[in-house]
């Protein structure tokens, strides 16, 4: 089980073995399974809120989830620099100033537009998730290079349909903001306790009011190199 560094991890140690299959003994990031790096603590505590496990949203599904599957559309969407600019237009003048990565962006966008479209009752309730990675040293897990295993957490923040739907786009991107930024090594043991705790819950999935977002631009898939050159692959999600 890993995730997908880990599996980027797998594809290059492949990929020295195939370019120097005579000479290449031992990979340049040797594996390691320290499983324990990430168990959960003795005893376990939930120490931050986790609503992306919250079992009340996943047991409030109505009608209308079973009735817009059978009606939703796959399209692909293409955001180049032209119309990253144009959204960045609709922030207030402060944002302008301040950091607000793409993916920020786009999420926020995506998610506000999405949620229109869907025409959601006003009360109801509405989920954004990101998912982040915990590996390297922005949240302080201080993992060895070459771990194996999933690395990753998916913080939410909630708000109503109506807000996210009548207020600037501002507002959707202060929430995802807000969902990144809860993210640190004691928000990962708190997810690794509550996973002891309440016996491994899933993430609480309406497909209607819960959005769920990853960014896979930089994972290098489109890198791998087997000996003839980059594989161009790549995908998102």
């Amino acid at each position: 089980m890993s995730d997908g560094s880990g599996l980027m991890q797998f594809l290059n140690t492949i990929a020295e073995f195939a370019q120097q299959p005579q000479t290449k003994i031992t990979p340049s990031a040797p594996p390691i399974w320290q499983r324990h790096l990430l168990s959960a603590r003795q005893p376990p505590s939930i120490t931050c809120p986790h609503h992306e496990y919250d079992q009340a949203l996943a047991g409030a599904a109505t009608t209308t989830t079973t009735a817009n599957k059978t009606t939703t559309i796959n399209r692909s969407f293409f955001f180049g620099a032209k119309e990253i600019k144009a959204i960045r237009n609709h922030l207030p003048h402060h944002y302008h100033s301040t950091t607000a990565t793409t993916f920020e962006l786009l999420t926020a966008c995506v998610w506000q537009c999405r949620t229109r479209a869907l025409c959601l009752a006003p009360d109801e309730t509405v989920c954004v998730s990101c998912i982040v990675n915990g590996r390297g040293n922005k949240c302080g897990l201080n993992l060895p290079p070459g771990y194996y295993g999933n690395v990753f957490t998916y913080p939410a923040v909630m708000t109503k349909a109506r807000m996210l739907s009548m207020l600037p786009l501002g507002y959707a991107l202060e929430l995802v903001k807000k969902a990144k930024a809860q993210v640190s090594e004691e928000y990962f043991r708190s997810v690794a306790d509550l996973m002891v705790i309440k016996g491994r819950p899933l993430y609480s999935l309406d497909a209607n009011k819960d959005y769920i977002v990853s960014d896979t631009t930089r994972a290098g898939f489109d890198k791998v190199d087997f000996g003839w050159g980059d594989t161009g692959v790549w995908w998102c999600s």
